[in-house]
């Protein structure tokens, strides 16, 4: 594994959630600073269609906080839940990178989300849809806290190579666990970020408040638990 592209991390998503509160203000205050926001192919299309004698409020509303759930970043790309209180339908926003910022960029649903048949061609590339991706690491979380709690051996099943070794070597092969355990309520699985076969994404099991980062590593084509990703994803030092 190369540490290539590994500036995607936890604090992309902090940027993206600063983005949409800056943006969501701008455009009722000043269109022209919310331009600045875009992504360049998204720019240019704002500066040809915009009137120049546009008449702004004096004393704009300032908008309610934002609520930005569900990162996903991949890449230079990235989406995000978007929810304006005290409105309850959410909705998808699209961000690309340029040079070093974030910008909001719709036409980047296109390339992270294609259509069905959009995505039978790229799939002779190798292509992954994102989505997929983030479903099927929301699907391994809850599946390997389940498993830790009935059978740890099935759980092992869901490590990378490395830590399944390293499992096997130290767990006593006679260990019962409980049978019967009492029912988790669903894992919150939010910001995830996908680089390439890495991944990681922030766990919080209700109701506690307290959020940890997991990694996941993908091997033959399935997504795996792996927390040495950390030391690739987000070297120190």
């Amino acid at each position: 594994m190369s540490v290539l592209g590994g500036r995607n991390g936890p604090g992309d998503a902090h940027e993206i959630r600063a983005l949409v509160q800056a943006f969501a203000t701008a455009v009722e205050a000043d269109p022209y600073h919310a331009s600045t926001m875009l992504c360049s192919q998204e720019r240019e299309h704002f500066e040809l269609s915009s009137e120049s004698d546009m008449v702004l409020p004096k004393y704009p509303p300032k908008a309610p906080p934002i609520a930005v759930s569900d990162v996903v970043v991949d890449g230079d790309l990235a989406s995000a839940v978007i929810r304006r209180p005290p409105a309850s339908i959410p909705v998808r926003m699209y961000f690309r990178r340029e040079g070093d910022a974030w910008t909001v960029c719709a036409p980047v649903e296109d390339i992270m989300y294609p259509s069905q048949a959009d995505n039978a061609g790229l799939s002779n590339l190798g292509a992954t849809r994102l989505s997929d991706d983030a479903e099927q690491i929301r699907a391994l979380v809850e599946a390997f806290v389940q498993a830790t709690r009935t059978d740890l051996f099935e759980a092992a099943k869901m490590l990378c190579r490395q830590e399944r070794e390293t499992f096997e070597e130290q767990v006593d092969p006679d260990h019962v666990l409980n049978e019967s355990p009492i029912a988790l309520p669903p894992i919150a699985v939010s910001d995830i970020v996908v680089d390439g076969d890495m991944a990681s994404a922030m766990i919080r099991r209700p109701p506690a408040s307290r959020q940890t980062r997991m990694y996941f590593l993908r091997e033959d084509g399935a997504w795996t638990v792996c927390a040495p990703v950390e030391d690739v994803m987000y070297p120190k030092g």
